[in-house]
């Protein structure tokens, strides 16, 4: 009988092991009241790497397992163990008990083979990391928990810097982002202008998250996503906090007093002039970040027509929600450039007739037109976000926290919570019965860095294999339609020799269905751009 190689047998005895940890995947419901608790990857993984110790221990045969480390993606971990003497490490599936092959390794989940590896020191790490008060529903509880996590990451930072992992920054800086939010919402809902402008317009290297988010990304290997995506979301979520507060209106049309209004009021830009250029300068930054995303995404390049859509399930959601707040976002910003427009109209027409006095619009209704709308209202009562501040430490203090900016879901430990902008997207929604959403922004390099991101997105998806998500797709058509004819076309024309998918070429052909529908942002573009090229197409719509 042929014996087996000493690093299969190895396997083997872990895999003999695995059963006493999947006994330990049902000890968490033991400890809740109803519906399926198990470990998730993270705990698995950590009871393996555990036990692997305890083999190495007691078993002399196979010390070497001593040597066994967690591997850690965007999303999930596995583990490595020493394989035939002088051979390569052999990466471990633990969820699923089986060794990894490189096909396995190339796609996102497995951050395309450039997983960290994790000391004992870093499981730690990320086990506190792991801990996601957002998914608690008893808000006292969570604010506890956001208190102790922070604590917990301070002390860590302080006591053993080296030993930090990306992300524990990255979580970190989720955790001060609320906080941030809360200030600006209640600096927005204030309708002191000064103040939200001094709030709205900070940079990232005077945000405590943004910092954050930086060190995480300089502590990855550039394979991973969740460090510049918390970055662009933390942008985007300022950029509805400044307009919307915590309300489901944009503040700029909303009423405010003559007397506040006057006291606004500066000689050559109006109210609706400083909510448009918060908003430009806020969705600037994200789309900067975003521009970080798309270098992520274009290493996996290689992996063309080769994810696996089950496993990237986690990547695709976080894609959809990026694309959603940067559809809302381009909305508001086309909404407060025609609402600035309207504002400068009326300015120059009440000149006409009274040069030397400012327009009483509370007495005027002014031209026929949309309605004159100033922004600003009475400051909320204080208690609206009593409590939730930083002590000197930056640790957190207890208070209540803004639920709506970041969707909870059921993901892995690892991965961060990000979602869909609640309140910017009811607000457009209203605001797109009065104003026109499409045809507005002529700035062509917003849209280059958007066109770049989405080109990833294809490539790595591959030109031939299966159509893309229609909700990223309709998403990306909203965003292209907010920008001018002009705009589209100078931004395809700008990145036309820089794309890589098959998708985005045909958009830059102003000779095919796909580049004459871009310039239009025809019907059919949604379908174009969402069927794999080589496919025809047998239906109108998807």
């Amino acid at each position: 009988m042929q014996s087996q190689p000493a690093h299969q047998s190895k396997l083997d005895d872990v895999a003999e092991g695995l059963p006493l940890c999947s006994a330990l995947q049902y000890l968490p419901s033991a400890l809740r009241d109803t519906g399926k608790r198990q470990l998730d990857c993270l705990g698995i993984a950590t009871a393996v790497l555990a036990l692997c110790q305890q083999i190495s221990q007691h078993h002399q045969q196979h010390a070497d397992l001593a040597s066994s480390s967690m591997m850690v993606s965007d999303d999930h971990c596995w583990l490595s163990v020493s394989g035939a003497p002088g051979g390569p490490e052999v990466q471990v599936e633990v969820t699923d008990p089986r060794q990894l092959q490189p096909a396995h390794l190339s796609n996102w989940l497995y951050a395309g083979g450039h997983g960290l590896a994790c000391s004992a020191a870093n499981v730690v790490m990320i086990l506190v990391a792991g801990m996601m008060p957002e998914e608690l529903k008893d808000d006292a509880a969570a604010d506890n928990v956001r208190h102790i996590q922070v604590h917990m990451l301070q002390q860590l930072a302080q006591q053993h810097p080296q030993a930090m992992f990306y992300s524990n920054y990255f979580r970190w800086g989720m955790l001060l982002e609320e906080l941030e939010l809360v200030q600006l919402a209640t600096a927005a809902e204030s309708g002191d202008m000064q103040l939200l402008q001094q709030s709205a317009q900070l940079g990232p290297q005077q945000l405590q998250s943004q910092q954050y988010y930086q060190q995480s990304q300089q502590l990855s290997t550039g394979w991973q996503w969740h460090p510049s995506s918390c970055a662009a979301f933390g942008w985007l979520n300022r950029l509805q906090a400044a307009l919307c507060g915590n309300t489901d209106n944009l503040l700029a049309l909303q009423p405010m007093t003559t007397t506040h209004a006057a006291n606004q009021q500066q000689p050559h830009q109006g109210p609706a002039a400083t909510w448009h250029h918060i908003s430009r300068s806020l969705l600037q930054q994200a789309l900067s970040s975003v521009q970080d995303c798309t270098h992520v995404l274009q290493k996996y390049s290689a992996c063309a027509g080769k994810p696996d859509r089950a496993a990237d399930q986690q990547l695709l959601e976080a894609v959809r929600d990026l694309w959603q707040n940067m559809a809302d976002a381009c909305r508001a910003v086309a909404c407060l450039q025609q609402l600035q427009e309207h504002e400068q109209q009326q300015g120059r027409q009440a000149g006409q007739h009274s040069p030397r006095a400012a327009p009483n619009t509370a007495d005027d209704p002014g031209p026929p037109g949309p309605p004159v709308r100033i922004i600003g209202a009475e400051a909320p009562p204080a208690v609206a976000t009593a409590g939730a501040t930083l002590n000197t430490d930056g640790v957190m203090q207890q208070g209540k926290q803004p639920g709506d900016n970041h969707i909870t879901a059921d993901v892995p430990a690892t991965a961060p919570v990000t979602g869909h902008t609640v309140h910017l997207g009811a607000a457009v929604s209203r605001a797109n019965l009065e104003f026109i959403l499409t045809n507005q922004i002529e700035n062509s390099s917003w849209l280059q860095a958007q066109l770049t991101f989405m080109d990833a997105l294809c490539a790595y998806y591959g030109d031939d294999s299966t159509d893309l998500p229609t909700n990223i797709v309709g998403y990306f058509v909203e965003v292209a339609s907010t920008y001018t004819q002009s705009a589209r076309t100078a931004a395809i024309a700008a990145v036309a020799e820089q794309v890589a998918s098959s998708r985005m070429k045909a958009l830059a052909d102003v000779n095919t269905a796909a580049g004459c529908a871009w310039l239009e942002v025809a019907p059919d573009l949604q379908q174009l751009v969402q069927m794999p090229s080589s496919r025809k197409r047998k239906r109108k719509e998807m």
